[in-house]
């Protein structure tokens, strides 16, 4: 028995983390607070729901990470994004164009007008490579952005090994027509 009590008031002592003890000269209990092996726990997870919590901070080391891609779109950091997509440094967003012909100086505002100014811009022209036109080169050199322009697949690769290195990249993808096998 615990303390030399009862069953019954041994396990009221331990619902309240204390342990009653008998003093030594008589059969008095006294009501002290002593060490308890153990501590009455409710078992059902309905007092004690958990709540997980995901921070994002400046010390953080984590970083968009592209895992898969397909005709219908990608999946960046555990989340699913349907169609063309823009990553930042810190967020993800559905990019609205519908093509190739779509990419102009007005789409390409977004990646100069944030901050942290972004080094280098990735662009994925879907399952073979397209030309963007020299004047948005041109542009994006004005703003103080590299262009790097790939098909979807290689510009996955690039985006993924460039945040690795810590640089200040972001990227504007679009879904490939076809997955090569």
């Amino acid at each position: 028995m615990a303390c030399g009590l009862t069953r019954s008031l041994a396990q009221k002592a331990l619902f309240y983390g204390k342990c009653l003890s008998s003093s030594s000269t008589g059969n008095r209990l006294l009501n002290t607070t002593s060490l308890c092996l153990g501590k009455l726990q409710p078992t059902d997870d309905e007092f004690y729901t958990k709540t997980t919590i995901s921070l994002l901070s400046k010390e953080t080391s984590d970083v968009p990470f592209i895992s898969n891609y397909s005709i219908q779109g990608f999946t960046i950091s555990g989340d699913k994004v349907y169609g063309p997509v823009a990553i930042l440094p810190r967020s993800l967003l559905s990019w609205n164009i519908a093509g190739l012909h779509d990419i102009n100086e007005d789409s390409l505002s977004l990646f100069h007008l944030i901050e942290p100014k972004i080094e280098i811009l990735v662009i994925g022209t879907g399952a073979t490579l397209q030309k963007l036109s020299p004047e948005l080169h041109r542009f994006m050199r004005l703003k103080g952005i590299a262009l790097e322009v790939q098909e979807t697949s290689h510009a996955c690769a690039t985006f993924n090994y460039l945040a690795r290195e810590s640089r200040v990249v972001a990227a504007g993808l679009l879904p490939p027509e076809q997955v090569k096998r």
